[in-house]
């Protein structure tokens, strides 16, 4: 029995992923000296090649002659770690695709407070990021004067898919400049935000007049 046990953490060991077996062999090492329990996530790869994520987990027993047993538990929790990854992956492009986009994007939250923006908003409105994140779409369109009016767009714009509307914005200089807005909800880390893409439309404007 023994050697059986003995043979298969050998195999297990063999299994680990090579980028994680140093980790994982210092995270033992730590726990055993310390005698306190041992948790892990580590990879390793299966007969086929494929990769596997455990959870490890283990809590030290002190035995009647002084000796100290391990007893744990591994989780196979693949399809959680990759689900986490390609959320990642998500985030990681969506960002580059608004941070890169011409027009001037802003994420705002549920209490109308500015969260993100896009290098180009900064160019049109004429204020730093720094600046824009501590400002809120109250202070920046006219179409919301006040809280109340940006709580019954966010009622609107939850259940539909693109709202688009005309606003006024006005830039750091206090001129104001009329725009084409197309906003959408959106969710990240489980919370829902507004989305919303802002066109200078100034000179489509001088055009028409």
């Amino acid at each position: 029995d023994y050697i059986d046990r003995a043979n298969k953490i050998n195999q297990l060991c063999a299994d680990i992923h090579p980028d994680d077996k140093e980790e994982l062999q210092k995270s033992i090492n730590d726990a055993i000296n310390s005698v306190e329990p041992w948790e892990h996530i580590y990879r390793i790869l299966t007969s086929d090649a494929a990769i596997r994520y455990i959870h490890g987990r283990s809590n030290p027993h002190t035995n009647l002659d002084g000796s100290i047993t391990w007893n744990g538990i591994l989780f196979d929790i693949t399809e959680t770690e990759i689900t986490k990854e390609e959320l990642l992956d998500r985030e990681k492009y969506l960002s580059t695709l608004y941070k890169n986009a011409p027009d001037a994007f802003f994420l705002f939250d549920k209490e109308g407070k500015i969260i993100d923006v896009n290098e180009q908003a900064s160019k049109m409105l004429g204020f730093t990021r720094k600046k824009l994140l501590k400002m809120t779409a109250m202070e920046l369109d006219n179409v919301f004067s006040e809280l109340d009016d940006y709580m019954k767009f966010w009622d609107k714009i939850e259940n539909k898919t693109v709202h688009y509307f005309d606003g006024i914005q006005k830039k750091k200089d206090g001129t104001l400049i009329p725009v084409e807005v197309s906003a959408s909800m959106i969710e990240l880390h489980n919370e829902k935000f507004i989305l919303a893409f802002a066109r200078d439309v100034s000179a489509r404007k001088q055009i028409k007049e």
